[in-house]
């Protein structure tokens, strides 16, 4: 059994490029189209949600992670549904409610979501400071990553987090010290969302780690500084002698499990794609 990162990493790994690695975007640079603009919202709990910016035509549909645009493509049916490039995942809307489903998970994974028109995208405010915290995931097997954001006048934030196996990207949303900090992203087949307290010192406290409506683990924030180590200096795993095991979902949809035992010669774990941080989506 493997122990620390390295069991972390076997948890994540995708048979697509991950999140983040891969983007479908437009780039900072390139116009976004008109079309009314509004926030997609991913209703995670009755009191917890994602919003994603965008515009919407009749034929167009685009959603903002900061810099990022994703150009949704519609089924060209009268389902009402969108699908998003690279992960496939669908949008099928009736009217301005609907609900987002992730193709790459069993079963029918869904979030439900509404299109709230909104007056118009707000503009951007000039790049005023970047903070940077080193981050604690969990408590009985911890995992760690490095957060630095650039907030603007007006307390918006972008940024990413860093892991030891990779990093999250494109995640925006807001920082004040009345609300703390909220960033989220949403790429077809992952909706991230990172809430937390902003203490007067600077620290992160009672941080919450969402991936979708199934997952969720406990952070905090120390303020990174100069002369903190890397993460890659962090500790190592170490190998148990205990019975090695793995569990996914093969290319046909259909689960699939494996146990050391079950071989009659040394195993040989095969991964293509890339290896990126702890997802749980």
């Amino acid at each position: 059994m493997l122990k620390g990162t390295a069991r972390q990493a076997l948890n994540v790994f995708c048979l697509a490029a991950g999140f983040g690695l891969y983007s479908c975007s437009v780039g900072p640079t390139e116009q976004r189209n008109s079309g009314t603009a509004g926030v997609l919202v991913f209703a995670l709990s009755d009191s917890v949600d994602v919003r994603i910016p965008g515009t919407k035509t009749d034929s167009t549909w685009t959603l903002n992670n900061g810099t990022e645009s994703i150009h949704l493509q519609s089924s060209g049916a009268e389902d009402g549904c969108w699908t998003v490039p690279i992960f496939e995942g669908t949008i099928c809307m009736n009217g301005q409610v609907g609900e987002w489903h992730d193709v790459l998970r069993p079963g029918h994974y869904a979030v439900p979501v509404a299109w709230e028109s909104t007056p118009g995208p707000a503009d951007m405010k000039p790049h005023a400071n970047t903070l940077s915290w080193r981050l604690t995931f969990g408590v009985d097997d911890p995992w760690f990553g490095d957060l630095t954001v650039h907030q603007t006048s007006d307390g918006q934030v972008f940024g990413s987090i860093s892991t030891a196996t990779g990093d999250f990207r494109f995640l925006h949303g807001q920082l004040s010290d009345s609300a703390g900090l909220i960033m989220q992203t949403f790429d077809g087949a992952h909706l991230f969302r990172f809430s937390a307290t902003s203490m007067p010192d600077g620290t992160l406290t009672d941080g919450v780690f969402l991936s979708g409506n199934h997952y969720a683990t406990s952070f905090t924030g120390a303020v990174l500084l100069e002369n903190d180590s890397p993460l890659s200096e962090g500790k190592e795993a170490s190998w148990t002698g205990e019975m090695a095991s793995y569990t996914g979902i093969n290319l046909d949809g259909s689960p699939a499990q494996w146990n050391a035992d079950l071989c009659n010669r040394d195993p040989h774990l095969e991964h293509h794609g890339v290896l990126v941080p702890q997802l749980h989506g």
